[in-house]
């Protein structure tokens, strides 16, 4: 029950989604619903039958594109200062404190439940069937995972920078994104060895990078 209730809620999100960009694009009444409605329709029935991680991946992608434009809105820049950084300091505590965002993936995994991106390290995983534990002498498991909520937190970031400063859009989205990328890359190649918590270095980056966009506007 509890995975239906989860495709539910993506497929709503993804509804919204395209409802927006059917605003921008349809002619008609029923060219807007076709476009709001079909692609969650459409990744509603693939994320029920067809449990491939690159479908997975796709939703969680329109996911945080979502959450990412409706939390922006709400906030503001300098809350979604404060909101990134005490997320951040929660997904550090529960991951290497509580450990229950661990138990909570594995949970996710075996449930099928969208709410990890997948990044499968040998050929032909499954989800459901993916394991975090390493085989053998390998460093890694089966599969590097990582919560919606890593990309969603900076996506918002990025967004609220970006309507913060709507005139200078260029440095106001550039340099968060930078930073959470860079946040990422060290996640990805210096610490994916063990679960670790994405948050900290991820909002940090984008954090940091919203930070030098200012500094860089107010100098001006």
């Amino acid at each position: 029950m509890i995975r239906y209730f989860f495709i539910g809620v993506t497929a709503f999100v993804i509804f919204y989604v395209f409802s927006i960009l059917g605003l921008y694009i349809a002619d008609t009444l029923v060219e807007y619903y076709l476009i709001s409605l079909l692609p969650a329709v459409v990744f509603a029935i693939l994320m029920l039958f067809f449990e491939k991680w690159y479908i997975t991946n796709i939703v969680g992608l329109l996911l945080t594109a979502g959450v990412a434009s409706i939390w922006s809105e709400v906030i503001g820049i300098w809350a979604s200062v404060v909101f990134l950084a005490v997320f951040a300091v929660y997904d550090y505590i529960s991951v290497y404190r509580t450990k229950h965002m661990i138990s909570l993936a594995k949970v996710s995994v075996q449930q099928r439940l969208p709410m990890l991106f997948f990044y499968p390290t040998r050929k032909g995983a499954q989800i459901g069937n993916m394991s975090f534990e390493p085989r053998n002498d390998d460093s890694r498991g089966e599969v590097i995972a990582l919560g919606f909520g890593d990309m969603v937190f900076p996506a918002i970031m990025v967004v609220s920078s970006s309507l913060y400063q709507p005139a200078h859009l260029l440095l106001f989205a550039t340099l968060p994104l930078l930073g959470a990328v860079v946040g990422m890359i060290i996640l990805f190649f210096f610490v994916s060895s063990r679960p670790a918590p994405g948050l900290p270095l991820i909002n940090s980056g984008a954090i940091g990078g919203f930070l030098i966009a200012f500094a860089i506007f107010a100098l001006h």
